[in-house]
């Protein structure tokens, strides 16, 4: 299977998981013990795959870019599921593509991936797209798209982070490293977390569960096109896919601010991506 298909699935996949959290988190969900358990979901799953292959890094070196990917990925899921609690998940989906501009920057810097002129016209299509789709006279203001505008960023940083360890271990190992210091800060810096993490387990666990086993699935096979493929490119088709999550938004959601704004930046955006991952 090649890399685009792979980024495709894993792209669909994810829009689940984002819808789960939306509903989940719409009015007075806790995004921050949200969080904590997903994070713990997906750990443990990750652990029983990886125990019959034990496969760990052979470098001492290795271990330091799979522990800032973890720390990444702590403030990267705090700042996610902030986003889908403080904002409408058609706008979210919008902003979250920021990280198709950040991701090339970051890679070019950090791992010496370089793209074509036409590529980069794409990223700067999509980055117009974005604009259309979000803009308000209000945004600034916004504290749901600030946080959205900052979760992208960090989204970018584990997709480049991701890619730098995908040649030093397992898949995996590679995901129970990016939950591993979220499950052990988060608690510590939350206040009456067992309370806390107490009553989420009762009211939404079985949302957050089925989030969670979406967004394994996403990761699995995203990591595996980012080993066979460019990591701008996956993220591009791996995002591409977010037109579910504007339907589900739109439609089921019913969060239709903005709608034909949304629909045009939509269309715009799914043009720079057609060109990106041609």
């Amino acid at each position: 299977m090649n890399w685009f298909i792979l980024a495709l699935l894993a792209g669909t996949a994810s829009n689940f998981f984002n819808i789960f959290n939306r509903s989940s988190l719409k009015e007075k969900g806790d995004s921050t013990v949200y969080a904590w358990w997903f994070e713990v979901i997906r750990f443990i799953v990750f652990l029983i795959i990886f125990l019959p292959q034990q496969v760990f890094p052979q470098h001492v070196g290795d271990y330091f870019w799979l522990l800032l990917l973890g720390l990444n990925e702590a403030v990267s899921v705090y700042f996610f599921m902030r986003s889908h609690q403080l904002t409408d998940l058609s706008l979210s989906t919008f902003i979250v593509k920021l990280q198709l501009i950040w991701t090339p920057l970051l890679a070019f810097f950090f791992i010496g991936e370089h793209l074509s002129l036409l590529d980069y016209g794409a990223i700067g299509i999509i980055l117009v797209g974005i604009f259309i789709a979000i803009y308000s006279k209000k945004m600034k203001n916004d504290k749901g798209v600030i946080i959205t505008f900052i979760s992208s960023l960090f989204i970018a940083f584990n997709a480049v982070f991701t890619k730098k360890v995908t040649g030093i271990s397992s898949t995996p190992f590679i995901i129970m490293s990016m939950s591993l210091p979220s499950i052990i800060i988060f608690p510590l810096l939350m206040k009456s977390s067992y309370k806390r993490i107490v009553t989420i387990s009762k009211k939404t666990f079985l949302q957050c569960l089925s989030g969670s086993i979406s967004n394994i699935i996403a990761m699995f096979l995203a990591i595996n096109a980012i080993r066979l493929g460019s990591t701008s490119k996956v993220s591009a088709v791996y995002q591409g896919m977010m037109i579910i999550s504007l339907l589900y938004s739109i439609v089921i959601l019913k969060e239709r601010k903005q709608l034909w704004q949304k629909i045009v930046g939509a269309g715009v955006i799914l043009l720079g991506l057609y060109i990106l991952s041609r």
